[in-house]
């Protein structure tokens, strides 16, 4: 009885009772195959479409590395090469969102680095607080450390002379353009184009938010960037080619001398399903693809070794977002938190947490909601080398020498955290497969 009350979707023809908002219908009237196609987005689900390169995701707060290199470089410009590491911090302030005296609704984010307090509603545009209360003092370091939003708001409001400078360094680090990967279908995202007019689009866009659109391997690349010194490089999906080719580049595959072509004849196929030849017609292909360099990025040493260091404390300093004390959701997953305390002293990264308004759901009543999807970028060194070469001897930093970048996106959680034992789980393996690999 079940099989036969079975309908194809072409029988589904009867019209609907009710009125369904946002269904398709034929001339006003929603029939029960709209229905069941509201079940189903009109391109389809796209489940074989990569998350990584071909779908547009909120970014948060690691968009904040930008807004701190921007500044930083505009703060190294001013001061000349011959400045110290400590003078090129920008800004010094207190985060500690409190109500305004005598107000119910009013709101100072927090105060200057002389007490003088910061409203909210600043300089034409509104700031958005902090997810985390009463931060304290803070500079470049601590800001990233803990990920304050107010204290980039105001490195892109107060430090940059102008707004787009904040979007121009974004482009330098590859977003909202095309990285260039071999594969079809990359997405290029987006940058805001309202920062000259929208003081609170700014404020927003400091911190990954307003209407900026990236995606997991942008993303990627940046941390690359940084972490190799300021080169954008192209994404390879292939290392190395490994195979045959032929010693003569005109053989035709039609030919009657073709080895395969009388199998072929018996089995009915009047031209080769695929060409082929004696191993005496070929040779050993190894073809290696080399490093390919889009741009130099302007980044000096003291900018980057600030950049690192920040994003290091994320990891190891206790009041760090990605601090192992603060992640409550691995209990059962030990061996996650082990690998994270094991990598964290060779690892700089970022949190993030995007907010994004959703309707998940078909049902009205149910409505819109804040949903929040979770990143976590990292960067991990190879402590061991510390200097390689022949002959002549290069030095890297305390860190080593930059190993493999790890982004990770998880959709529909609750803080960036959460994403960071994966990631150390995912360099765990990838050592764990370069020690199996024979080097050459």
């Amino acid at each position: 009885e079940y099989l036969k009350g079975i309908r194809s979707y072409e029988d589904l023809s009867r019209p609907l009772y009710g009125k369904y908002p946002h269904l398709r219908h034929v001339k006003g009237v929603q029939l029960e195959k709209h229905l069941a196609a509201a079940f189903y987005p009109i391109y389809g689900f796209g489940y074989g479409r990569s998350r990584a390169f071909r779908e547009a995701a909120p970014q948060g707060s690691i968009f904040k590395i930008i807004t701190a290199y921007a500044a930083l470089n505009h703060r190294y410009k001013q001061l000349g090469p011959g400045c110290s590491k400590g003078a090129l911090n920008p800004l010094v302030i207190i985060d500690n969102p409190h109500l305004q005296e005598g107000s119910s609704n009013k709101w100072n984010v927090g105060y200057t680095a002389s007490w003088k307090p910061i409203d909210q509603r600043y300089k034409g545009g509104r700031l958005l607080r902090s997810a985390r209360r009463n931060i304290g003092k803070i500079d470049i370091y601590s800001a990233l450390e803990t990920s304050s939003n107010l204290y980039f708001s105001l490195l892109a409001g107060d430090v940059l002379e102008d707004p787009e400078d904040l979007n121009r360094a974004a482009m330098m680090l590859s977003y909202g353009s095309r990285t260039g990967l071999d594969l079809p279908g990359e997405i290029s995202g987006s940058l805001p184009n309202d920062l000259s007019t929208n003081k609170t689009g700014l404020y927003a866009h400091a911190i990954g938010q307003h209407s900026l659109v990236a995606t997991p391997l942008q993303t990627a690349v940046m941390l690359s960037a940084i972490a190799n010194g300021g080169n954008v490089v192209k994404p390879k999906v292939l290392k190395l080619l490994a195979g045959k080719e032929p010693l003569c580049c005109n053989v035709s595959a039609f030919d009657d001398d073709n080895p395969y072509r009388e199998s072929l004849d018996l089995a009915g196929a009047n031209s080769p399903l695929f060409s082929g030849g004696n191993d005496s017609e070929q040779k050993s292909l190894i073809h290696y693809f080399d490093k390919e360099v889009v741009r130099e990025t302007p980044l000096p040493k003291h900018v980057r070794d600030i950049l690192l260091d920040a994003t290091n404390r994320v990891l190891t300093s206790p009041q760090g977002c990605a601090s192992t004390n603060r992640i409550r959701n691995y209990y059962d997953d030990r061996d996650a938190i082990k690998a994270l305390n094991s990598l964290k002293k060779n690892m700089c990264g970022k949190t993030s947490s995007a907010e994004k308004v959703e309707s998940v759901t078909l049902d009205i009543e149910t409505g819109t909601h804040v949903y929040k999807h979770l990143w976590f970028g990292g960067t991990s060194f190879d402590a061991k080398t510390s200097h390689e070469g022949e002959g002549a001897t290069v030095f890297f930093d305390e860190y080593g020498k930059p190993e493999i970048v790890v982004v990770v996106y998880l959709r529909f959680g609750d803080f960036g955290r959460e994403a960071a034992p994966p990631a150390a789980q995912m360099i765990k393996k990838w050592r764990e497969i370069k020690s199996r690999t024979p080097v050459g």
